[in-house]
């Protein structure tokens, strides 16, 4: 499997042992496929079966055992799950089993082209929810949802600057054609990097007006947009200014989890003070850095403990303002580097897409 893959497949499966899935595993109830309730028969077999599946699958993937045959079983365990009962349904749960599904069928040599599918799907399919619906096109839904539902301030502030029902207008009309424009970037190679900025943008910014994330939809999408990300095969070199040696050397240990970084003896050129070459490509200082936190997998896991973490302890609104922060703070930093002065090297390759 490619490593990007396995990365999401492992954080997909942290997150829905963190949310706490095990718990909601139970026999079939008003199944949608009625052969199921055949189960009902044998109290406890279907749930123990569930329950001794997600976590063999789940402890392989973990310790990287046949991968693919993993994540594959996974998802078709997780499809059985959802089709035992219609009170336990949900669509982030759905994508987590496409996803694992997916990534069991697509092979390491192989361009995650079902993947790409599928998020493309997720899109036109939340598009054209929306646009059969008339509340949509009057803003009705939107201003309830925002205004009245989630109370949101941020929604209340601009609906009041504005002429009346402009801000309903502008919300729903801008979800829709947004979901509609990333479904259609996300089939053309050329445009799946727009895309990319666009869903983190998009996304982070529905958080920061609702602080909802619906299920863990928010986090599915976030984890999902892995699935572009091509991680160098070859090692690493980063070199460095005299003095700096020790404090790196920390830095990596904990993020070399996978050993692909190597520190080259060598002092960095010139004013670089950091310098990351690999495969006749090189990046120095803040471009270097955003390299090595986005190649490495250490990041990923630890954002995600930092993550589960920050719920735990804060209120609901604490919450709300730490998560929406660091998003943003996220995507200014790649956002100034990739639009940022080129000085230093050439355009970085934040986000490469497989030849």
């Amino acid at each position: 499997m490619r490593s990007n893959l396995l990365i999401m497949c492992k954080l997909l499966w942290l997150l829905l042992a963190i949310n706490g899935i095990w718990g909601y595993f139970s026999d079939p109830f008003i199944p949608f496929w009625r052969w199921l309730d055949v189960f009902r028969f044998y109290p406890g077999l279907f749930e123990g079966f569930l329950k001794v599946l997600f976590l063999s699958c789940g402890l392989g993937l973990l310790f990287n055992y046949r991968v693919r045959e993993m994540s594959l079983i996974l998802g078709l365990g997780l499809f059985f799950f959802l089709l035992s009962s219609k009170a336990v349904f949900r669509n982030h749960l759905f994508i987590c089993a496409c996803a694992f599904l997916l990534c069991g069928l697509t092979k390491k040599d192989q361009e995650p082209w079902l993947l790409y599918a599928q998020l493309s799907l997720i899109y036109f399919g939340a598009a054209l929810n929306k646009i059969w619906q008339l509340d949509w096109w009057n803003g009705r839904f939107m201003h309830n949802w925002l205004l009245n539902a989630r109370e949101s301030v941020v929604y209340e502030g601009i609906h009041n600057l504005l002429p009346t029902h402009v801000a309903d207008h502008l919300f729903s009309w801008g979800a829709l054609g947004v979901e509609i424009s990333i479904a259609l970037m996300l089939l053309s190679r050329k445009r799946r990097i727009s895309a990319i900025w666009i869903i983190l943008v998009f996304h982070t910014t529905l958080y920061t007006i609702t602080g909802f994330r619906f299920g863990h939809f928010f986090e599915d999408i976030v984890i999902y947009l892995l699935v572009f990300l091509v991680i160098p095969e070859e090692p690493l070199e980063i070199s460095f200014r005299a003095g700096q040696s020790s404090l790196i050397a920390v830095l990596l240990g904990f993020m070399n989890w996978n050993r692909q970084f190597r520190l080259n003896p060598k002092q960095s050129e010139g004013v670089h003070w950091i310098k990351l070459s690999y495969a006749n490509q090189s990046a120095y200082n803040a471009r270097a850095i955003g390299k090595i936190i986005m190649y490495s997998p250490a990041t990923y896991f630890v954002l995600l403990m930092a993550d589960t973490l920050v719920r735990a302890l804060f209120s609901i609104t604490g919450e709300h303002i730490v998560t929406a922060t660091w998003f943003w703070a996220g995507i200014l930093f790649y956002t100034w580097l990739w639009f940022g002065p080129k000085t230093e090297s050439p355009k970085p390759d934040l986000m490469q897409l497989p030849e």
